[in-house]
């Protein structure tokens, strides 16, 4: 299992879940110019896989999937991972945006999605994700 340390680097490591293979590819080449890492999953499945194998700062989550849903997926990164920052993304997030923020999604965001609002999202949550790790640093020395 990954250990789930913090990144030395001043960029994030992003795991990208979503079932449609443009999506995935458009939301990478987006997101590459301000991450350290990204990896792609096809579902929930897939990124739970990743997150149990590989260390990531940041979850890119679809809420409709085959095979596992993102809410499920959502429950099991709060259980296993709570300092992981997970920002939902869907078409429908008006429908399901808000249950996925109350069960710990930082942002949700709608599909469409633009650059700015993604780069905005993610430097938001990877700040967050800094500033609590900082903090649990502290704690602990």
């Amino acid at each position: 299992m990954a250990s789930h340390t913090l990144s030395s680097t001043p960029k994030p490591r992003v795991i990208i879940a979503d079932d449609d293979h443009q999506v995935r590819n458009l939301l990478r080449t987006m997101i590459q110019p301000i991450a350290a890492d990204v990896f792609v999953a096809e579902n929930g499945k897939q990124a739970v896989a990743a997150l149990q194998k590989r260390d990531a700062d940041i979850l890119l989550l679809d809420l409709i999937m085959p095979d596992q849903e993102g809410i499920e997926t959502l429950l099991w990164v709060r259980k296993n991972r709570p300092g992981l920052a997970v920002i939902v993304i869907s078409g429908q997030v008006a429908t399901y945006g808000h249950m996925a923020r109350k069960l710990g999604a930082r942002a949700a965001l709608h599909k469409p999605i633009s650059r700015a609002d993604l780069t905005q999202a993610i430097e938001a949550a990877w700040q967050s994700v800094r500033c609590a790790a900082t903090l649990s640093n502290q704690d602990t020395q």
